[in-house]
C-alpha cells in the first residue's frame, strides 16, 4: 500500500482495499475497507471498551490525514474477509440534535460554544464579522453550523467557507489553491496527476437556479420584506423563488442582500466530473488549475467532491468540480 493504516493506533498490514469520499455538501466524510482481520466495531483497551478507529497516514509518518470511527462491520460470504465502514467525527455532528439560544453572539464564538458543549475539537479562525440572535431547537448540530456559515456569508462577512472533519476535529476552512497535484505509484514512482486525467464528463442543470429572491425579517414583531427578480430569467425558465430570513436589527441593507443572493443563484449550474491519479491533497474545498482544450476547461476549478479508491499501487480519485470565479 502507498499509505499506512492504523486501527486503534496499531499498524495493520492486511487491509485488502480501502476508499473514502467527501463532499462540500456533507459535514462528514465516509470510508469503507475490507480486511482479513476481525476487528469488530469495539475493542477492549485496558479493561475499557472503546469504539474502533481508523487512521490513514503518509507512508512512515505518524500524523494522520484521515481519522474516523468504524460504525458498521460485516462478515462477508467469503468466510475469511470482513467488511467495515464508518465516518470521520462529522458523524457526531450529523447525529446530535441541539437546543441552543444565541443572543447577539459572534458567529465564531457561537460555533466554539456548541463545540464545547458537545466535546468536539475545533480549529477555527477568529475573523468572523457577524453576530447571531436565534433559538435552535431539535435541529442537527451539522445544520446549525451550515446555517451559521451561510448567515456569515449573506451578511457580507467571510465567504468561501466549508466544514472539514477528516483530521480528528472540526475545521472551518476557506477555499485555497492546491498546487501539489502529483501521485506516487508502485514502488515510489512520482507522476504528474494532470497527465492522468481521464473520463471527463460535463453536465448542465437548472435544478438549483433561482430567479426571484425574497429577503424577510426574522423578527416576529415586524414584517419587513424586499425582493429582487430577474425578469429575463423568469421568461426563459419560469418563476423560481427562494426566501431568506435575516435579523434587521443587525442590517437594514436588505436590497443589497437580495441582489447579492440573486446574482449567486440565477445561473445554470455546470458540473464537471473526471478521474485522475493523486493523493490526499486532492480534497473538497481545494482549487485546481486546469487547461484541457478539448473540453474547453481553462482556469481555476473548485473541487466539490472527491472519492479516493486506494489499492496496493495507487490512489485513484474521482472528483466533481465547478468553475471558480
Amino acid at each position: 500500500m502507498i499509505y499506512d493504516f492504523y486501527i486503534n493506533n496499531k499498524l495493520v498490514n492486511d487491509i485488502i482495499s480501502i476508499s473514502y469520499k467527501e463532499s462540500l455538501g456533507d459535514v462528514a466524510s465516509s470510508f469503507e475497507f475490507s480486511s482479513l482481520s476481525d476487528f469488530g466495531i469495539t475493542s477492549n483497551d485496558n479493561d475499557k471498551t472503546i469504539l474502533n478507529s481508523l487512521k490513514i497516514c503518509e507512508k512512515y509518518k505518524k500524523e494522520p490525514f484521515y481519522f474516523g470511527y468504524i460504525t458498521d462491520c460485516e462478515h462477508t460470504k467469503d468466510k475469511n474477509v470482513y467488511s467495515y465502514s464508518g465516518f470521520d467525527i462529522g458523524f457526531y455532528l450529523n447525529k446530535n440534535e441541539v437546543i441552543k439560544q444565541f443572543r447577539n453572539a459572534n458567529i465564531g464564538e457561537a460555533i466554539k460554544s456548541l463545540c464545547r458543549e458537545y466535546n468536539v475539537a475545533i480549529n477555527l479562525t477568529d475573523n468572523f464579522k457577524n453576530s447571531i440572535s436565534k433559538i435552535y431547537k431539535d435541529v442537527k448540530f451539522a445544520d446549525v453550523l451550515k446555517e451559521l456559515l451561510a448567515f456569515e456569508k449573506l451578511k457580507g462577512g467571510l465567504s468561501n467557507l466549508y466544514i472539514d472533519c477528516k483530521r480528528g476535529g472540526l475545521e472551518i476552512l476557506q477555499y485555497e489553491l492546491e498546487q501539489n497535484l502529483s501521485s506516487i505509484i508502485g514502488n515510489g514512482i512520482l507522476i504528474d496527476s494532470y497527465e492522468t486525467i481521464n473520463n471527463i464528463s460535463i453536465k448542465h442543470s437548472i435544478q438549483e437556479l433561482k430567479n426571484k429572491v425574497i429577503i424577510t425579517d426574522n423578527n416576529e414583531k415586524s414584517i419587513k420584506t424586499i425582493f429582487k427578480q430577474n425578469d429575463d430569467s423568469v421568461g426563459i425558465y419560469g418563476l423560481l423563488t427562494t426566501v431568506e430570513s435575516v435579523d434587521t436589527k443587525k442590517t437594514n441593507n436588505l436590497s443589497l442582500l437580495a441582489q447579492t443572493k440573486l446574482d449567486e443563484l440565477n445561473q445554470t449550474k455546470e458540473t464537471i466530473s473526471l478521474k485522475l491519479l493523486g493523493d490526499y491533497h486532492i480534497s473538497k474545498g481545494k482549487l485546481i488549475q486546469l487547461n484541457v482544450s478539448e473540453y474547453q476547461l481553462d482556469g481555476l476549478y473548485l473541487i466539490r467532491s472527491a472519492n479516493h479508491k486506494i489499492d496496493k499501487v495507487k490512489d485513484e480519485v474521482d472528483i466533481v468540480i465547478e468553475k471558480f470565479n
